[in-house]
Order: C-alpha cells, then sequence, then structure tokens
C-alpha cells in the first residue's frame, strides 16, 4: 500500500495531487498557487507537515476539476510541499475536510480514489 495520487486540472494546469487522510486541512505548493487566487491570511497559522515547522502566511482558492468533476479547494500555502517516492514535486495535498465534503474515499489497497460518492452539491443545516 502506497499513497494516493492523482491530478487538478486548473486552466492549462496540472497540480500534481496528493490525497491525504491523515492532514485535516489542504496545502499547495507556492508555485502551483499562482494558478488560483491567493490571499494574505490577517492572522498567523502554524502547521506541521513532514516534520517540519510552517508559518502560514497566505491561502489559496483553487477552483478545477478532478476526473472532471468540479472541485474547490481552498489551502494553506507553503513554499514547497515535497516530493513522492519517485521525486516528483507534490503539488497539493488534498487534506480530509476536502474529501468528506466531496465524498472522496480512498482504496488504499489498490491507491485508487473512489468517487462513486462524489458530491456535486452541499447540503446544510
Amino acid at each position: 500500500m502506497g499513497r494516493i495520487f492523482d491530478s487538478i486540472h486548473v486552466g492549462k494546469e496540472r497540480l500534481y495531487t496528493l490525497f491525504d487522510t491523515g492532514a485535516k486541512n489542504s496545502f499547495i505548493s507556492a508555485r502551483a498557487a499562482a494558478a488560483g487566487q491567493v490571499a494574505e491570511l490577517a492572522g498567523r497559522q502554524v502547521a506541521e507537515i513532514g516534520g517540519k515547522r510552517h508559518r502560514l502566511r497566505q491561502g489559496c482558492f483553487l477552483e478545477g476539476t478532478l476526473r472532471k468533476r468540479h472541485v474547490v479547494v481552498r489551502a494553506f500555502v507553503l513554499p514547497e510541499i515535497g516530493v513522492d517516492g519517485d521525486g516528483r514535486p507534490i503539488d497539493v495535498i488534498f487534506g480530509a475536510d476536502d474529501m468528506q465534503n466531496y465524498g472522496i474515499r480512498l482504496i488504499p489497497k489498490e491507491e485508487l480514489l473512489d468517487l462513486s460518492h462524489f458530491q456535486r452539491s452541499f447540503v446544510e443545516f
């Protein structure tokens, strides 16, 4: 079993994305954030990712498609995220909150996304 990757398409950009149930929030590299709308954060947040402590100074509103399904991701911007096992740079960490919002599930044994419960609308009470 390994980590599960796919791509989010934003305009002409193809962002290599790690789907991580261990991360509550979503994160995006500074380079990839150029594909979305970046805003400065008024307050300072801190996150620990990969054993490193990061001060979060920006957020990114990213709108694109995941396997032709519309997604909106609110992500914290990091200078960089890291690389996968083959040395490929990771652009986005798609966190558990966003996966839950869209009904995205993981199939770890097969290293696949399960989009059979994908939510196209949100119901709030």
